[in-house]
């Protein structure tokens, strides 16, 4: 037998749907910021700037779901 080890049977994990989600990327030659959403990765590959260098992953963007924080 087998035991298959994901992260999500460790319950410190939860999920969070793509649209709350933004990657963002950096090109270091002009300090540009790109930001995608996690579906650009299917149709795109990694992002890439105008001459195909691949950008510099800098993070991720979780969007604010608590609303008792936002201002009105």
């Amino acid at each position: 037998m087998v035991f298959v080890h994901t992260f999500a049977a460790m319950n410190n994990w939860i999920k969070i749907e793509d649209e709350n989600i933004l990657h963002v990327w950096v090109n270091d030659e002009t300090n540009e910021e790109v930001e995608v959403s996690p579906d650009f990765y299917e149709n795109n590959g990694e992002p890439c700037d105008d001459c195909g260098n691949v950008l510099r992953y800098s993070h991720t963007l979780i969007k604010n779901l608590d609303t008792t924080t936002q201002k009105h």
